[in-house]
């Protein structure tokens, strides 16, 4: 025992190195048992393969490098797209049994207005008076934004022609009564403005007794300056109103009047009215809101806040028609009725 004692090292280094020695031989036992769990395969001399297809090896190259655009589907049978990543805003109006799609142009929300128009702007369709509303203070509503062209209810710059807010509101009449009283030897004919019924004219609007030749204007001096032109002289049977009654062989000297560019015929010491109209036009568009009164043909002024000038070229009874001019644009004839 007091040997063991003694030699205590080598007596363990001895058991080590048997361990190691057991280890390493179960080892070399297992490197022989390889072959049995993965045997070998018998490949043979190889197979061969054709040449690669070059053409569609080159093809999928170009898809790589093309851009992909998707465009959503849309129903069979109509114009509606299916909007796969986008919700479809979807509204119940009164008096409809089925929800509106906003996409649908079919089925308006508002009568008188796009679905695409108030989505595109964002207007407050669910307002009861969304058509009257005007957003950017332009004197137009979003409805008239629409129907007169589109244009950007959102934008105080952006807003249909201005003529559209000028509008007739009256047209008044004045006498102008004028009476051939007689010709000379068929050659000079004498003509005057007479006093309306029940009231005088000023003296800056009468003009005498003119004694006028085919072919000339009168009368030479006033406001009236040359507003009649002699064209023609016959005598005929003529129809007369005032005592329902023809008489034959009546003069009658027909003249062209400039304010109206009618031609009128003056029977002979008969009192001819030649009424002059004046239209009252408002405007309610941006710059506005503006009135001009007594308007009367020849008369002429400006929308303010714009750059168009109107140009009255003539009034009727009932109508009034102008020219409008905007800034290096050729002008356009409009009408307006009552």
């Amino acid at each position: 025992m007091e040997k063991l004692k003694n030699n205590y090292d080598r007596a363990l280094l001895i058991v080590i190195g048997l361990i190691t020695l057991v280890a390493g031989s179960m080892l070399i036992m297992k490197s022989f048992a390889i072959g049995q769990k993965f045997p070998g395969v018998d490949v043979g001399d190889g197979e061969k393969y054709d040449t690669p297809p070059v053409d569609k090896v080159e093809n999928a190259a170009k898809l790589v490098d093309t851009e992909m655009k998707w465009a959503p589907p849309i129903a069979e049978g109509s114009e509606k797209v299916y909007r796969l990543f986008a919700s479809i805003p979807i509204v119940w109006k009164d008096g409809v049994d089925e929800p509106i799609d906003l996409f649908n142009e079919d089925t308006p929300v508002r009568e008188g207005i796009s679905n695409k128009y108030l989505l595109e702007y964002n207007l407050p369709f669910r307002r009861d008076d969304v058509l009257e509303l005007d957003l950017d203070g332009d004197r137009f509503s979003n409805l008239e934004e629409f129907q007169l062209g589109g244009t950007n209810p959102r934008d105080k710059d952006d807003y249909p022609d201005p003529t559209n807010k000028l509008q007739l509101e009256n047209i008044t009449t004045e006498p102008y009564i004028v009476m051939f009283a007689s010709q000379a030897g068929g050659k000079d004919f004498s003509v005057r403005r007479m006093d309306p019924p029940g009231a005088r004219l000023p003296r800056e609007k009468k003009w005498p007794t003119t004694w006028v030749e085919l072919g000339q204007s009168f009368p030479a001096s006033g406001e009236d300056l040359n507003r009649f032109k002699a064209l023609n002289y016959e005598e005929k049977d003529v129809h007369m109103a005032a005592t329902s009654q023809n008489k034959k062989d009546i003069g009658v000297l027909t003249v062209e009047d400039s304010a109206s560019g009618n031609k009128v015929d003056l029977i002979q010491k008969v009192k001819t009215d030649i009424p002059i109209y004046r239209a009252t036009l408002f405007y309610d568009g941006p710059g506005g809101p503006q009135r001009f009164d007594e308007q009367e043909k020849g008369a002429t002024f400006k929308l303010e806040g714009t750059d168009i000038e109107i140009k009255v070229t003539n009034v009727t009874e009932t109508e009034v028609e102008f020219e409008s001019t905007a800034a290096g644009k050729n002008p356009k004839t409009l009408k307006r009725s009552l």
